[in-house]
């Protein structure tokens, strides 16, 4: 951590300042620990990845060295606050300049990088958002064109440097939270991924909390602090490929599944990076500080991101509101096209077809056999419009009329035009709740992620067929077509799904959001299970009484002989 000091209209440094350093000095275990991390990555490993821990590791040392620079001596504070100067030069590797600037009365700053480029916490600050679909993070191997596994990764990297590096770091360690206290506010939202969020509400006294879960279900690991157990016997996992009805392989899998969530991806990540025990050692280390996991089953409500009658039947507490309405428009009739759509429209004999895979999937870097499935499939049903989102030119698909390939469409409206028969998609949940409410038939073609369970959601009310990506031809996607154009069951399910879910008591999606939200800042308990909290594996499954009970057969069973 360097710093220097300028004063305008002389940009020479000062005598006296230049060589200036505050006098740092590390624990003998933290230098020894240090030395051998810094090795280890150096000559062993070397990686991007160990790159990345590497920093981790050494997040205590750049603090301790933080706090050293800014409880320096008081006088020599004073002495570079008698120098009145206009500048501060910092490198940019965390905030801590910032602070010692503001400490000497050094409003104005610039920051120098720590490295090469641009990363993504220091974009972030100067109002610069990063485009990994692009850019191609500055630890990683990658060009700025990646296949779509390169993008994925790309992303997760971006994400690990911005959220998992420096978020925890800068948001614990934040003074701005002491000022914070000063707002009084009455409720935190905070998106649940892990623990964190409650250790900064905790920080500045907000003792009612709202999660936001990061998906379309509810997961094991929030289920669980909320007293919510999971029965794989009935529930499927929201990244699986199964239904309610699971034969005993399927359950066998399944119960793996909940266990693998639950168990390998939650606990390593609370065991090595334990947020827990770093709030209670390093954020608020006093005698009385609440133990995370204890402040997660005081969480007054719980959002999910999704409809609950799309979702598999499970039992659920009252506290749990599903939002995935908010945003969708209450207008029944679609908005005014482009001249383009409008005229694609007006062609479609027998109807519109849109075939669209999301805004994450790029289609530039579909497989040419995955192309010419497609294209060869559309061109079996010319009295259909196929308005297709391709973000590049297939040449194939020019030698049949009703192919429209647009970078964009209107889908949301679209849906709502009374000539769309049929939405073929990649099973995301924006595109499956659009279509369910619109009441059109959908055939899913699932790519990642919990867009196979949302194909098995919409088998369920019988209103789709499914494609696997794995094994395409044009035969097959005809086939798939032609069951749901010629088979008036699937459009007369999806209306009834529709119906379903238009008819509901409050109309504006908002306003239930409003009144949760109400509920949560007032003084009333939400949860009903709130007593389930406290009971173990055991003991909320009354194994210890099905125990017991086997043991008292048997002992009856033995007397008796």
């Amino acid at each position: 951590m360097e710093m220097s000091m300028v004063v305008a209209g002389d940009l020479s440094i000062p005598a006296g300042v230049t060589e200036f350093r505050v006098p740092i000095e590390f624990s003998d275990k933290m230098k020894t620990e240090g030395l051998a991390i810094f090795q280890t990555m150096m000559f062993n490993k070397g990686s991007a990845y160990d790159l990345w821990w590497t920093g981790q590791e050494f997040k205590d040392m750049r603090i301790e060295a933080c706090q050293q620079m800014l409880e320096v001596d008081p006088k020599i504070i004073e002495s570079f606050k008698a120098e009145n100067f206009d500048l501060a030069i910092g490198h940019f590797h965390d905030l801590c300049p910032l602070a010692i600037a503001e400490k000497v009365d050094v409003k104005k700053v610039v920051w120098i990088t720590h490295g090469t480029s641009v990363y993504d916490f220091t974009a972030v600050q100067i109002g610069l958002r990063t485009f990994p679909s692009f850019v191609p993070h500055p630890l990683s191997s990658y060009g700025d064109q990646m296949s779509f596994i390169d993008r994925v990764i790309n992303v997760i990297w971006h994400l690990s440097t911005l959220d998992f590096v420096n978020l925890p770091q800068n948001l614990l360690y934040d003074e701005n939270d002491f000022y914070r206290k000063a707002e009084n506010f009455d409720l935190a939202i905070g998106h649940f991924h892990d623990l964190c969020p409650l250790a900064i509400a905790e920080k500045v006294d907000v003792k009612k909390v709202v999660w936001i879960t990061h998906g379309t279900s509810v997961y094991d690991f929030t289920a669980v602090q909320i007293g919510l157990r999971t029965f794989p016997s009935f529930v499927p996992h929201p990244l699986s490929s199964y239904g309610d009805q699971m034969s005993f392989i399927d359950r066998v899998i399944n119960v793996i599944w909940h266990l693998s969530t639950l168990d390998f991806v939650n606990l390593p990540q609370n065991l090595l990076y334990d947020e827990n025990d770093f709030y209670r050692k390093d954020y608020l280390p006093t005698q009385t500080s609440p133990d995370l996991w204890d402040l997660s089953k005081n969480v007054r409500i719980l959002l999910v991101n999704g409809e609950r009658f799309l979702d598999f039947p499970r039992p659920l507490p009252v506290g749990i509101t599903f939002m995935g309405e908010v945003g969708k428009s209450s207008s029944k009739i679609a908005k005014t096209f482009s001249p383009e759509i409008s005229a694609i429209i007006e062609k479609a004999e027998k109807g519109l077809i849109i075939f669209s895979l999301g805004t994450v999937s790029n289609t530039t870097n579909m497989p040419q056999k995955m192309l010419n499935s497609f294209v060869e499939a559309f061109g079996q049903f010319p009295d259909y419009q196929i308005l297709w989102r391709m973000e590049m030119e297939v040449p194939q698909a020019s030698k049949y009329p009703n192919i429209n390939l647009l970078k964009w469409l209107p889908q949301k409206d679209l849906m709502k035009h009374p000539k769309t028969r049929l939405l073929i998609a990649h099973g995301g949940y924006n595109s499956f709740l659009e279509a369910s409410q619109a009441g059109i038939p959908i055939i899913l073609m699932p790519l990642f992620a919990d867009q196979f369970i949302n194909a098995k959601r919409a088998k369920r009310f019988g209103i789709s067929q499914e494609l696997d990506k794995l094994n395409l031809t044009p035969k097959n996607v005809a086939k798939k077509i032609r069951i749901i154009l010629s088979n008036k069951k699937y459009e007369r399910n999806a209306k009834k799904l529709a119906a379903m879910l238009n008819d509901k008591p409050f109309e504006d999606p908002y306003a239930i959001l409003s009144h949760r939200l109400k509920l949560a800042v007032g003084g009333r308990e939400i949860f009903a299970l709130k007593s389930s909290q406290k009971l173990n594996f055991i003991q909320f499954y009354n194994l210890d009484f099905i125990g017991t009970f086997f043991v008292c057969i048997l002992s009856f069973i033995i007397i008796l002989k």
